[in-house]
């Protein structure tokens, strides 16, 4: 504004500067004519609108160079307005929903509990839900569905977490693995057993798995063990689970031709005469008769008379299903017999009264592990009045015969037909 005032005071003064000198002159000067005083004045006009248009164009170049300062918009109605805020209260935020918000935010920035990552867990193994989730203090967790571990792979699980007032639900990714072998034990050390004598692998070892899912072979790929020559051999057996661990074993064993090991046939059971108490048949004569159970254990015991008939009696009854022995032996001579193999009861026992003859087993029940190694031991001779008469109850028996009793339930256990 003050450069637009001083440029127009001093195009004002340069007009006056003009236009004195011009008015001094012409009174001084001498009488011209009236046409040359008509063309100065016209020359001094023209010279005025020049300085004007000069003096105009100055100021409108003056009036672009200066910024424009424009009001910024809406500053009066927010000025006014601000007062009307400022007295206006604020509306009151209820507790109620503070309190739900609070919780809300808690909810999410902040949950009870937090699954664990890359979770695995061995086949049958026992777990507990932190196993699965970590939870806050003071929270409690559960499973709200039981994990599944008795099958190997990938699997998931709900675990609940509650801090007595909020539950949330925390799904749980895990695998399930087997990363152990089986454990695999020989049930005996360098056993014995006769030619021919068909033992499968997993009869001669025993095996724990924490899948229970397992196999027992032999290495070799045999289906039984070798028993076609005489002499010593070894043979490994193998434990392999469903995921392919496995655990080896090497059972050293001796084949023997036991052929000649029996003097005679074994004795032969009534079915007809015999009873639950009381067992009738016949052997050689003269000949200690023994009966056992299917461990070996004498429950009974006679001598059979000079035609070799003989009858036990038992103080505890058979019971359908019981598996016995018999067995002689002559302890002047030091023979032997085979052994018998009988069932009480089997399947007919409910056509009878409860008392069922012994009936004669084809094939023996496969033991749970081998026997110890058979050795021929010939019986010294003993005087035969202290053996017990046929009939009695009286089951104490010699200690000759104890002797030949541990040899023939050993080969009972290892008998094969």
């Amino acid at each position: 504004m003050k450069k637009t005032i001083k440029v127009s005071c001093g195009v004002l003064a340069l007009s006056m500067g003009l236009f004195l000198p011009s008015s001094v002159l012409a009174v001084e000067a001498p009488e011209v004519d009236k046409a040359e005083k008509v063309v100065s004045e016209s020359q001094v006009q023209n010279e005025v609108k020049q300085q004007d248009a000069v003096q105009e164009n100055q100021s409108k170049q003056l009036e672009k160079d200066v910024p424009e300062v424009k009001p910024e918009q809406g500053t009066d109605k927010q000025a006014e307005k601000a007062p009307q805020e400022a007295a206006k209260p604020k509306e009151s935020v209820k507790a109620d929903d503070k309190k739900a918000v609070a919780e809300k935010d808690a909810k999410v920035t902040t949950p009870l509990a937090v699954a664990k990552a890359n979770v695995s867990v061995e086949i049958n193994s026992s777990v507990t839900p932190a196993y699965f989730a970590e939870g806050k203090s003071g929270v409690a967790l559960s499973f709200k569905t039981n994990p599944v571990l008795s099958t190997i792979g990938k699997k998931s699980v709900v675990i609940e977490a509650t801090d007595g007032t909020t539950t949330e639900e925390i799904t749980v990714s895990y695998t399930v693995v087997d990363t152990k072998a089986p454990v695999l034990s020989l049930f005996e050390n360098n056993p014995e057993f006769s030619l021919d004598e068909e033992w499968f692998a997993d009869e001669l070892v025993d095996v724990s798995d924490n899948s229970g899912d397992y196999e027992v072979f032999f290495a070799d790929g045999s289906t039984t063990l070798n028993t076609s020559k005489v002499g010593t051999f070894s043979a490994v057996i193998v434990a392999r689970d469903a995921a392919g661990n496995e655990s080896r074993v090497t059972l050293t064993y001796t084949v023997i031709d036991d052929e000649d090991m029996f003097d005679y046939a074994a004795p032969r059971i009534d079915p007809v005469k015999s009873t639950a108490t009381d067992v009738y048949g016949t052997t050689k004569p003269n000949a200690h008769v023994q009966l056992g159970n299917e461990n070996g254990g004498v429950i009974g015991e006679a001598i059979a008379d000079a035609n070799g008939n003989f009858h036990i009696h038992l103080t505890t009854p058979l019971k359908s299903g019981s598996v016995v022995l018999i067995w002689s032996f002559i302890l002047e001579t030091g023979e032997i017999s085979d052994i018998g193999i009988y069932t009480y009861g089997h399947t007919s026992l409910l056509e009878n009264t409860g008392i069922k003859p012994l009936q004669t087993v084809k094939k023996p029940v496969k033991p749970a592990k081998p026997a110890a190694p058979v050795v021929k031991t010939v019986a010294k001779k003993a005087d035969p009045a202290a053996l017990p008469k046929t009939g009695d109850a009286e089951t104490g028996g010699l200690a000759a015969a104890g002797t030949l009793l541990a040899v023939l339930a050993g080969m009972y256990l290892r008998k094969r037909n």
